[in-house]
């Protein structure tokens, strides 16, 4: 019991030195008078740093926008936009479009949004379609092994996830305001005026029933977004990464958006796309609208992920089973044009060993041609030099001979060339 107690204790501490002024999740929105809001973009617009930076804001042609907008960046070789519109309808719609939206605060009670369109933007390409998914995905032995000890589940206290992140980092960039659009988004999943975007916790269980792993994301179409996360036990971090891309799997997502470039994600297996050719992507899957991020009861991790690695190798083994059903059609195609019809279909190792004597048959005649070749440009050469003197040096030679008051340097020169 003391030691449990030490334990508790210990966590606590850990969590108030993270979040020292005691952070609560208490969404928000800011309700400025138009005027107000007006004014207060006019004074950021002074600033180089906003300066530097586009402005977004609602706009009844957002597609045509938001071109100007990534032509901008692109000239700018920056990432960030800047806005202060806090209306949950425009912030579905810029991640509808791709941007990843942190907040910073200005002064006190005052933040302002930034969305962000990566020039590299870090992904696990989940479709088995593409010629340049990440699958199957990287597996630790450690997190698997270890994953027997935790269950999961999706979406099932998201305003705890959202607290145990801000314990976890302080409240760095889910201020009131990224808290309120956030939550909006949970609440209203299935409103059209937000463009098919959600919210989405993740939840990782011990075996006695505490939370000690989670993250906030997003989603549109086929696409998840991790956003933040955090992990009060030892390496239940890697178990819940582990499990959330093969529950994205289960759950027919093709993309997996993990944002900005950290080391740690290169060992999951994830790739960088540039900018136009995410946005391109991006814009093909929100439209793929069949997968859904569901799992309301305790699953456990292990199991979970065992589960799609197996339908993995199933349907690989039956790839495997199609293509040498083909083989043998094509075996038994050649044996009925050689009038061998009653002749048993060669094995696949029986096919491996022709193979490769046939390789080496050709390996051999590949290399006896080579021989004769040498041989023959041998006797070319010696049959039209016969006292071994090249037809540079004979030039020399004669040269030489028909002109004895060559400088020093000529001699030189054609003492090289003799040579």
């Amino acid at each position: 019991m003391a030691a449990e107690a030490r334990k508790h204790k210990k966590k606590k501490e850990k969590k108030e030195k993270k979040n020292k002024e005691n952070h609560k999740f208490a969404p928000s929105l800011p309700n400025w008078p138009p005027q107000v809001k007006q004014y207060i973009e006019q004074q950021l617009k002074k600033y180089d740093y906003f300066k530097k930076r586009p402005h977004v804001y609602p706009s009844d042609d957002f597609d045509s926008f938001l071109e100007k907008i990534i032509d901008e960046l692109t000239k700018k070789k920056g990432d960030f936009c800047w806005s202060m519109d806090w209306e949950p309808i425009f912030f579905s719609k810029l991640i509808y479009n791709g941007f990843l939206t942190i907040a910073s605060e200005i002064q006190d009670d005052l933040w302002v949004m930034l969305p962000k369109l990566h020039e590299e933007r870090c992904v696990i390409d989940l479709d088995p379609n593409s010629k340049d998914n990440h699958l199957p995905l990287i597996v630790s032995k450690s997190a698997k092994k270890q994953s027997k000890n935790y269950t999961v589940t999706i979406d099932q206290c998201f305003e705890e996830i959202f607290q145990e992140c801000i314990n976890h980092h302080g409240l760095n960039w889910l201020y009131p305001p990224m808290q309120g659009v956030l939550y909006k988004l949970f609440h209203n999943r299935g409103d059209p005026n937000f463009n098919g975007v959600t919210a989405h916790s993740i939840e990782i269980w011990n075996e006695d029933g505490e939370l000690v792993a989670g993250e906030l994301g997003t989603s549109v179409g086929s696409i998840y977004t991790s956003l933040t996360g955090f992990y009060n036990e030892s390496g239940c971090g890697n178990v819940q990464l582990l499990v959330l891309g093969h529950l994205l799997q289960k759950c027919d997502f093709l993309l997996w958006d993990l944002g900005m470039f950290i080391e740690y994600k290169s060992s999951l297996g994830a790739g960088l796309l540039k900018r136009n050719d995410f946005l391109a992507k991006y814009r093909a899957l929100r439209e793929i609208k069949t997968a859904k991020l569901e799992c309301k009861e305790k699953t456990n991790c292990r199991d979970l992920v065992n589960q799609i690695i197996d339908k993995s190798n199933a349907n690989n083994e039956e790839q495997k089973s199609n293509d040498n059903d083909g083989d043998q059609k094509m075996q038994s195609a050649d044996s009925n044009n050689n009038g061998t019809d009653g002749q048993k279909p060669m094995s696949k190792n029986q096919r491996k060993k022709l193979a490769k004597l046939e390789r080496r048959r050709l390996a051999k005649l590949k290399a006896k041609e080579e021989r004769e070749k040498k041989q023959k440009e041998q006797v070319t050469k010696n049959s039209a030099q016969p006292n071994g003197d090249t037809d540079d040096t004979k030039d020399v030679i004669m040269e030489s001979n028909n002109n004895n008051n060559v400088n020093e340097e000529n001699e030189d020169t054609n003492i090289e060339q003799e040579k």
